[in-house]
């Protein structure tokens, strides 16, 4: 069995996103998708808890749940061992995919092929702007898989990003 690893935060997971999975399961038996940053939530930068995210990737990649392993990874604040301790989380596998340059520099450090993932429009498919434009409430919808869309909304996830950055006035 030929096994990948792509890790990545997904806040939220978007097409972009769906793209990379698609992409890897066409050469891959399985793949193992690493909630990165777990312990981060109810940012601007990290809206979503892992367990969302968890939820998300799962609510998208339906057709796959029998090829996808969903582990959520605290990051570690030293960067140098931070591939050893992902290691230390997931099953083994031949490659990981990731277009991070610092990613990729850590792996290769460790002697692990990384493979880069082709971008599905690149400008268009970037979480931060993605956030932006639920802030501004217009257009995030057709960035998002339909099932994710459908779960933001269960969880009010627009509500949150937009009350996270209000501002306290007195």
């Amino acid at each position: 069995m030929k096994r990948a690893l792509y890790p990545g935060r997904f806040q939220p997971f978007h097409k972009g996103h769906l793209h990379a999975v698609e992409y890897i399961l066409k050469e891959f038996d399985e793949l193992i998708i690493c909630v990165m940053a777990a312990q981060h939530n109810f940012t601007l930068e990290n809206p979503f808890t892992a367990g969302e995210r968890i939820w998300m990737i799962r609510s998208a990649c339906k057709k796959f749940l029998d090829r996808i392993i969903v582990i959520p990874i605290s990051n570690i604040e030293n960067n140098s061992p931070w591939l050893h301790n992902l290691k230390s989380f997931v099953p083994p596998f031949e490659v990981l995919f990731s277009n991070h340059p610092l990613v990729k520099i850590l792996a290769e450090k460790e002697g692990i092929e990384v493979r880069p993932i082709p971008f599905l429009k690149r400008e268009e498919y970037v979480g931060e702007k993605i956030r932006e434009m639920m802030l501004k409430k217009g257009g995030w919808k057709e960035l998002l898989p339909k099932d994710v869309v459908e779960m933001i909304e269960k969880i009010k996830g627009v509500e949150r990003v937009r009350r996270i950055k209000e501002k306290d006035v007195i």
